[in-house]
């Protein structure tokens, strides 16, 4: 089975999908296992979850993808933040960190209920093993929702060389892009995007990856270019 980092994610296909496959993040996995979170959200994805059942098989592509936190120990400061299904980019940096005493790594989750977050306890495990993992959970349902003041807050104490990983709406991207240029903040904010319309393979995925707040604070466009795989 083709080895992962965590955050990348693979194309996954169903005999009764035929030819066609989706991108999916890898949610976690061993070197015998893969795991993945799917949210039913159009018409492949709703026929891919009623139709699926234990001991089908399936194609599995190797793991792609730029979109890469740091979780070993000699990583800076970072800050992670979750909208909804976003958090599926998070699930096996979580899986793999080990507990250390370096760097401080803060995620907010974002989600509209608990009872709607499928992964919150496991996210929640997740942080009472890992003591350099700051969690924070917040629900709409509880008026928690993240406003700018709220996310002033939060930043205010984190080093000025943060660096801020991001899997959310767009709304949620505009409103981190502007709370840390106004912070004076100098790291960079990463981000991934997936436009699979139309697509029936790795080779034709419009793939954008890169930073979209620079170290002089300068909004930066991503450019579409061909995804590179990984071994």
């Amino acid at each position: 089975m083709h080895k992962f980092q965590p955050g990348q994610f693979a194309m996954l296909g169903h005999k009764s999908m035929r030819a066609e496959a989706h991108p999916f993040t890898i949610a976690g996995g061993d070197e015998m296992t893969r795991r993945f979170v799917i949210r039913t959200a159009g018409d492949w994805t709703d026929n891919f979850v009623k139709t699926v059942k234990v001991g089908d098989r399936f194609r599995l592509g190797r793991g792609v993808g730029r979109f890469l936190p740091q979780i070993d120990s000699q990583r800076k400061e970072q800050f992670w933040v979750a909208g909804g299904v976003g958090i599926t980019l998070f699930l096996s940096a979580l899986e793999r960190m080990q507990p250390d005493v370096a760097a401080r790594v803060t995620l907010i989750f974002g989600i509209r209920s608990r009872a709607s977050a499928g992964v919150i306890e496991d996210v929640e495990r997740h942080a009472r093993r890992l003591p350099q993992l700051n969690l924070i959970v917040l629900s709409d349902d509880r008026n928690q929702g993240l406003t700018p003041p709220r996310l002033t807050q939060i930043i205010r104490d984190m080093s000025e060389d943060t660096q801020v990983y991001l899997c959310g709406p767009q709304g949620l991207k505009n409103m981190i892009v502007r709370a840390w240029a106004m912070a004076g903040m100098s790291g960079r904010i990463y981000s991934e995007h997936l436009d699979f319309r139309g697509a029936y393979g790795m080779e034709h995925v419009n793939y954008i990856f890169g930073p979209i707040l620079d170290a002089e604070r300068h909004v930066k466009l991503a450019v579409k270019r061909p995804l590179l795989t990984s071994s």
